[in-house]
């Protein structure tokens, strides 16, 4: 089957592809069901080429095979907000039964000198894992999402009895529209659901940060080392999250506390305190020296319907100076401060 197609035509718009220009496809499809051979090759002359191989098996045990290339042209990647890279090339080959396990053996996807591979398996109790692993450098996120990461390794699994493990990890993670990078970043995410009824789900997570930098700066008094540990509940509807136990800890501080979303999303709640055991770290932040140690406690609500809520802060600083700065004078071995208040209505004591 052949098809040419002048600018705004039918298969420009099944694409959904806007000024994609002519269109020109090619499709070959030959032999029996048991060696089934496709061919397909498609230029947009706004957009670029795609070539197309495969191979179908349709016996007891079934086999496919697809190779995939993709080569784009500039004025289409500018339309892009990240320009994706020039070209791509996939491969993918697997096996499946009608009443057994299906496995994904190889996928491979190429461009931007980057070079992503996964591979899946579904079980014949209906258990799956999918892992990957992506490597090199280049476009950030393959062109599509504003990140970059030297190499990153990401495994998903379940099971049939309501549980679901993500974990990852990932080295020279640079999040480049929060200005936030990681040399190193392990994370681990474990949804356990119970099966017998309608019941809350267990969540747990941890992640861990080496090599933290946030605006190409380490965060004064938490380091760069970080250590993230939370664990809670998830509603039966969903509608939902309590945090029963959240951990964030660095350098010399610790902030822990009671985190909940409730009414369908719709209303924050939170209870957190935070201890810093050496605030000289803070000496370059303000440009002469300190010392002392620190905390604070931090409750309150946030309702983002109303755009209204309540808040109480404390902080509480023990053996403070700063011998070199006038301001120094001022401080006192023992130091508070808090503010309370809701609405636009608060009250400051130090």
């Amino acid at each position: 089957m052949t098809a040419d197609e002048d600018a705004a035509g039918a298969l420009a718009a099944l694409a959904r592809l806007q000024n994609a220009g002519d269109v020109h496809a090619e499709l070959v499809a030959s032999g029996p069901l048991t060696d089934w051979r496709v061919r397909a090759r498609a230029e947009a002359s706004r957009v670029g080429t795609l070539q197309a191989e495969s191979l179908w098996q349709f016996a007891r045990q079934r086999r496919g095979q697809v190779r995939v290339e993709l080569a784009t042209k500039p004025e289409w990647r500018a339309s892009w907000p990240v320009p994706p890279p020039a070209a791509f090339e996939l491969q993918a080959h697997g096996n499946w039964s009608a009443d057994g396990p299906a496995k994904l053996e190889e996928f491979r996807l190429r461009g931007g000198g980057r070079r992503l591979e996964a591979s899946a398996l579904r079980d014949a109790a209906g258990g799956w894992s999918v892992s990957a692993d992506l490597r090199g450098s280049g476009a950030p996120g393959f062109g599509f999402v504003p990140l970059d990461a030297r190499e990153a390794h990401l495994e998903l699994a379940g099971s049939p009895h309501g549980e679901a493990m993500l974990r990852g990890s990932f080295s020279a993670l640079d999040l480049k529209a929060a200005e936030w990078q990681s040399g190193r970043l392990d994370a681990s995410l474990l949804l356990r659901r119970s099966d017998s009824g309608p019941e809350d789900a267990a969540l747990e997570a941890e992640a861990t940060s080496a090599g933290t930098r946030f605006a190409d700066a380490a965060l004064p008094v938490v380091g760069d080392s970080l250590a993230l540990k939370v664990r809670g509940r998830v509603p039966a509807d969903g509608r939902g999250l309590g945090v029963e136990e959240l951990r964030l800890e660095g350098g010399a501080a610790v902030v822990q506390g009671t985190l909940s979303v409730e009414d369908g999303w719709s209303r924050l709640r939170w209870a957190l305190r935070g201890d810093a055991s050496d605030l000289s770290t803070l000496s370059s932040v303000a440009g002469t020296r300190v010392e002392g140690r620190g905390g604070f406690t931090l409750d309150g609500s946030w309702d983002p319907r109303a755009g209204t809520g309540d808040a109480a802060l404390e902080a509480m600083g023990d053996a403070l100076a700063a011998p070199e700065a006038w301001w120094g004078t001022l401080l006192g071995p023992k130091a508070m401060a808090s503010v309370r208040g809701a609405g636009s209505k608060y009250a400051f004591r130090c």
